[in-house]
């Protein structure tokens, strides 16, 4: 099967230990289960530029810069996963989905006000819940070149520490978020990407992707590992991934209170 080829540019600069990805064009997340429809309510009314301390990164307003920041809540049902046999090492899983569960999360964008500047990649970043919120240290690193380049970034709260945080911080604007667990957190992540594609007109002010790129840093890392050996095969949401700062094994595929893999 033919792959397409990512480009990254100087995007790679500062990014210790990292692994990028070609991955298969076929399908393209566009083969989506009629029941993984996803619905997407927003642009919300703005917030602080920090997001009221629900996601951690820059502290400046993108404005100054040229780009507009978007907030959005996805929803819809995801499925968990669960191996056909044994997980090894080697990464070469084969696995199907298991159960199904209801989920509603939050989507951050920025993207450039000038669609001549926007360069048809979109950087979606599996937000790190290592310190009990969401945080975005992709964004954090690398944005100087992502907006001198001109890529669009999407931040996602795939993973319950991060919904349940940003509920507690402020129960008045993301009471309403729901996250069944993280062994729902690769196909919430499946769906996300493939809404930067589908509802780019919504999410992106209408510029329209030419190749959408996940990516993770260390406990996010860990989730892709994961993800890429077993979902991605299976979703093909993704055109490549940038897999960095991470040692060791990846994630669990399933965990507590469905059955741990």
């Amino acid at each position: 099967m033919r792959l397409r080829r990512v480009v990254v540019s100087a995007f790679l600069v500062g990014c210790l230990m990292f692994v990028l990805i070609a991955v298969p064009t076929g399908g393209r997340g566009d083969a989506a289960p009629t029941s993984q429809r996803v619905t997407l309510a927003g642009p919300l009314s703005p917030s602080s530029p920090t997001l009221d301390g629900t996601l951690y990164g820059t502290y400046f307003s993108v404005s100054k810069i040229g780009y507009k920041r978007l907030e959005f809540f996805l929803s819809g049902t995801a499925l968990s996963y669960v191996p056909f046999t044994p997980l090894t090492s080697d990464g070469k899983w084969s696995v199907t989905t298991g159960t199904s569960a209801p989920y509603r999360t939050r989507l951050v964008a920025y993207r450039p006000v000038n669609a001549r500047r926007f360069n048809g990649t979109v950087v979606v970043e599996w937000l790190n819940v290592t310190g009990g919120t969401d945080d975005g240290p992709d964004w954090t690193q690398t944005h100087n070149e992502l907006v001198r380049d001109g890529f669009a970034w999407v931040g996602v709260s795939a993973q319950r520490v991060g919904v349940d945080s940003a509920k507690t911080t402020d129960p008045q604007r993301y009471g309403s978020l729901l996250h069944p667990g993280d062994s729902f957190s690769y196909d919430i992540f499946s769906q996300a990407g493939r809404a930067v594609r589908h509802h780019s007109t919504q999410i992106l002010g209408g510029l329209k992707p030419r190749t959408v790129m996940a990516v993770g840093e260390s406990q996010s890392a860990g989730r892709l590992m994961t993800y890429v050996d077993a979902v991605q095969p299976l979703a093909h949401a993704y055109d490549g991934f940038l897999v960095h700062s991470q040692f060791g094994t990846g994630a669990p595929l399933s965990q507590a209170p469905q059955p741990s893999y």
